[in-house]
């Protein structure tokens, strides 16, 4: 179990991460499309020949309802923004995975579906309304990357806030990890926004 963001958490875990945001770039496309769809114009092909009536045809060739994919853009929304912070490229992976539902989505639906229900504007009400609980956790997540000793070392920070600040930040119960952490992050962009 890793207790923190560092080396051996994104060699273990973060790359797990990645390689499967990579694989959901093109996994779930490629399955409809290499698999689903041929079995759907053979099984089309294979009971078109025991048709006897019009109406027998326009079953055997009704595609299936479309159906959309919300909660996997939203899973990928959200594990972007989770590990971003200390994986940038899984912004990357993000926008190809949704660059290529979109389209693949829009071929499956003009091609291989039947006429989707009208869907009201509710499901993007619902959406965007779970939107900025992925800011929240990419929040507490960067606080928490950006704040571990491997970046910003505990004594590197006490010694840019004095000694009168480190003694009592020391023998104070108040200052716990996380809180420590948020300390360090606000003072690493004060330090960076003068260096500049």
């Amino acid at each position: 179990v890793h207790g923190d963001f560092n080396t051996q958490w994104y060699l273990g875990v973060g790359s797990k991460v990645m390689s499967t945001m990579l694989f959901n770039i093109f996994s779930p496309h490629l399955i409809y499309i290499t698999i689903v769809v041929p079995i759907l114009k053979w099984r089309h092909r294979k009971n078109a020949v025991h048709a006897v009536l019009q109406k027998d045809l326009n079953t055997i060739y009704t595609y299936p309802v479309f159906s959309m994919r919300l909660p996997q853009v939203l899973c990928t929304i959200f594990v972007c923004l989770f590990y971003c912070t200390g994986m940038p490229t899984l912004l990357w992976f993000g926008f190809a995975g949704l660059f290529f539902l979109y389209w693949a989505e829009k071929w499956v639906m003009l091609r291989y579906s039947t006429r989707p229900p009208a869907f009201d504007h509710q499901i993007a009400q619902r959406v965007i309304a779970i939107l900025p609980v992925a800011l929240i956790l990419h929040l507490a997540i960067a606080i928490g990357a950006f704040g571990t000793n491997a970046i910003y070392p505990n004594s590197v920070y006490f010694k840019l806030l004095g000694e009168a600040t480190t003694k009592s930040a020391k023998d104070s119960d108040y200052m716990n990890d996380y809180q420590l952490r948020i300390q360090k992050v606000r003072l690493m962009s004060v330090s960076y926004t003068h260096l500049r």
